[in-house]
């Protein structure tokens, strides 16, 4: 049978209705049908939606433009699967930094997507040895299959993750320097006067990656000291001050050659001061 996790966890990460559907009729010609050649057919289709996914996720325009593409090929502008996946999993980020800072093996997982592709393909062609397939080997390649999908965008996620747990301190004390350096008029009408605490980040997450930057959102609270009426007014119990917290989330990015440098677009912040929510 087909492995109903993997059927989901593949679903999750289609993002458009016609992704959705070839994918579904790629698992019917196996669930639905009793032909011989229902697993040729269903390679065909798996393989056609990869093809389609790559794209998505590494368009022509992005992978020609990255730093490290290189053209491989007798054909102007040709982008090999192998820079496809390349760029799906680190966009326009050197593969020396991939490999050696991040120690992320992307050539390994390269060789096995590939090899499953390959074989794949072998089945599209319909000869004597590839048609007529057994039902218990026919649900072991699907399964097969299905698992290296989802170990694609495993990767891409892991890869990630990677990244930013790598660039978070950095990012963090980038972010700081920003926020102390600046005044926001959201803060400023509440109160007489206010100094920042400390700025607590709670996540620090990477959105995406192009050929030319590495885009994030930190996510947290400013802590302010905060003080009503004058410091006379407290002294007297007129005034009060308070330490008050506020979540805000900024938007990040920094350089795919130069990982470290962060620039934070500080007017992107948002700062939440409803004292409601």
């Amino acid at each position: 049978m087909i492995n109903n996790e993997l059927l989901q966890d593949i679903s999750d990460n289609l993002a458009t209705r016609f992704e959705r559907d070839l994918f579904v009729a790629s698992i019917e010609n196996i669930t639905n049908s009793t032909s011989l050649i229902r697993f040729n057919n269903f390679a065909y289709a798996i393989r056609e939606l990869t093809r389609h996914v790559l794209k998505r996720l590494a368009p022509d325009n992005e992978v020609l433009n990255s730093k490290w593409y290189k053209n491989e090929t007798d054909t102007e502008n040709r982008i090999s699967r192998k820079q496809r996946i390349y760029y799906a999993i680190h966009g326009g980020l050197l593969p020396t930094y991939v490999q050696n800072t991040l120690n992320i093996d992307v050539e390994s997982f390269y060789k096995n997507f590939r090899d499953i592709i390959n074989n794949l393909s072998k089945y599209t062609h319909i000869e004597k040895e590839t048609f007529g397939i057994d039902e218990a080997s026919t649900y072991l390649y699907a399964n097969e299959t299905l698992e290296t999908l989802v170990e694609l965008f495993d990767f891409i996620e892991k890869t990630k993750e990677t990244l930013a747990e790598a660039l978070f301190e950095k990012a963090i004390s980038a972010l700081v320097d920003s926020i102390i350096e600046e005044t926001f008029s959201s803060i400023d009408c509440l109160a007489t006067s206010h100094e920042l605490e400390y700025v607590h980040t709670e996540t620090l997450g990477l959105q995406y990656i192009d050929h030319k930057f590495i885009y994030f959102e930190a996510i947290g609270e400013l802590n302010y000291i905060m003080q009503w009426g004058s410091n006379s007014d407290v002294s007297k119990g007129d005034g009060l001050v308070s330490s008050n917290a506020f979540p805000f989330k900024c938007k990040l990015r920094s350089n795919v050659l130069n990982p470290d440098e962060i620039i934070v677009d500080i007017d992107t912040i948002e700062i939440n001061t409803d004292e409601d929510e």
